[in-house]
């Protein structure tokens, strides 16, 4: 992503927002995971289009390719003020209500945040077969509770209708046993996704 010295915090933080969203698929829109925050990281280009992240790491203040106002906390910006800045609505700098938020006040003018990211003075050329490395961010999702409570509600309604048909339409009064034989299956295999998910 290129990145212009004299562009504030928040059109920096648009265009991060507008880039992770851009490189994300169709599908992507459709998963339990969401955009998180960033860290800083070491990374290595050793064939055309593929790079390795190689750990957590700031390029040296003094590195000829980097520039960035140096600062003593690690990380110089926080998961929490990533986080923030990614999911704020940016509509020319007034305040204004949604629906269910109001949204913070725009700094337009202030540049702090994207001081202190390290930026190279030219981009990671992709296409090149070159072995290289660079310091750059790399986004960390997270589960999302809203479409993990969707998925888990379209997966057990169909044996909960099955289980109130059985009991009452189809007529079996009472036949809890095989009225809940869809549902129980259906808890189980959801259990075990969940155990998947959630220790991956």
């Amino acid at each position: 992503m290129k990145v212009d010295d004299s562009r504030s915090d928040d059109y920096f933080f648009r265009e991060l927002k507008q880039s992770y969203h851009g490189l994300c698929r169709f599908w992507k829109k459709f998963s339990i995971w969401r955009y998180d925050h960033c860290i800083f990281v070491a990374a290595e280009k050793f064939l055309a289009h593929e790079i390795t992240p190689k750990g957590v790491g700031l390029a040296d203040p003094n590195h000829p390719e980097y520039r960035f106002k140096p600062v003593e906390r690690d990380p110089p910006v926080t998961p929490r003020e990533f986080r923030s800045r990614f999911y704020s609505c940016y509509q020319g700098g007034k305040k204004h209500a949604h629906r269910w938020r109001q949204c913070r006040h725009q700094s337009l003018g202030s540049a702090d945040a994207l001081e202190r990211i390290p930026k190279r003075d030219r981009m990671v050329v992709e296409e090149s077969e070159k072995r290289e490395d660079f310091w750059g961010l790399e986004a960390v999702e997270c589960i999302s509770f809203l479409m993990f409570a969707i998925y888990q509600f379209l997966f057990l309604i169909a044996p909960f209708v099955f289980w109130a048909l059985w009991l009452t339409l189809w007529g079996h009064n009472g036949d809890l046993q095989n009225a809940s034989v869809p549902l129980l299956t259906a808890i189980g295999l959801w259990s075990l996704f969940r155990f998947t998910v959630f220790n991956k």
